[in-house]
């Protein structure tokens, strides 16, 4: 049990930080125009927006019923299925991710902050957070104690912080536009990620 949720939490923080999505875009923008420090502040900002978004879903989720928690199970595989799908679908409309000229402030809490406003007022953080995450923490508190709350956030920082320090960390030293190619594959193995978590999710309430 403890080893499946860490791993789950892995391998979507995995799937969901490499996905091109709104808050990366602006972590690798930021990089390419800024540099690596700023980089790594938005992938902070991120985990910090994350860390309050966690706390009101895994009360929303521990005030209820059993048979509600099931439910909310199988709105977060549908969710995660339908990310992938679209993730998927949505392949060929981004061509790259390009440096923006026109910024030229360097400070790393401007970066910071810009990072956790855009995060924070991301809906589909908190749908994520809402049907998957909390859900996952509340089945591993009752499974075995209030640690095992904290190993799918655990597991999905990992996962993101490894993912999302390699990409700034490349972009920098590349110091150039990630291409149409990368975008591609990007998109299909954080795709793939969802869906087969989705029906992870899906098979584990059923079956």
């Amino acid at each position: 049990m403890m080893l499946s949720i860490l791993a789950l939490g892995f391998f979507l923080g995995l799937g969901i930080v490499s996905s091109p999505g709104v808050s990366m875009l602006f972590m690798v923008s930021e990089t390419l125009s800024k540099g690596f420090r700023n980089g790594l502040a938005c992938m902070f900002a991120q985990m910090s927006a994350d860390a309050l978004i966690i706390i009101p879903a895994a009360f929303l989720a521990g005030a209820l019923p059993d048979e509600a928690r099931s439910v909310l199970n199988v709105l977060g595989g549908i969710f995660l299925v339908f990310i992938g799908i679209n993730g998927m679908r949505g392949i060929s409309k981004q061509k790259s991710i390009r440096e923006n000229s026109n910024i030229k402030n360097r400070k790393i809490l401007d970066s910071f902050v810009r990072a956790f406003g855009m995060h924070i007022t991301n809906f589909p953080v908190y749908l994520f957070w809402i049907a998957v995450g909390a859900g996952q923490m509340t089945k591993a508190q009752s499974a075995c104690g209030t640690f095992c709350f904290l190993l799918f956030p655990i597991g999905f920082w990992i996962g993101g912080l490894l993912v999302e320090t390699v990409i700034v960390a490349l972009v920098e030293k590349g110091k150039k536009p990630i291409g149409e190619k990368w975008i591609w594959r990007i998109r299909m193995i954080s795709s793939g990620i969802f869906i087969a978590a989705g029906i992870y999710l899906l098979s584990k309430t059923f079956i």
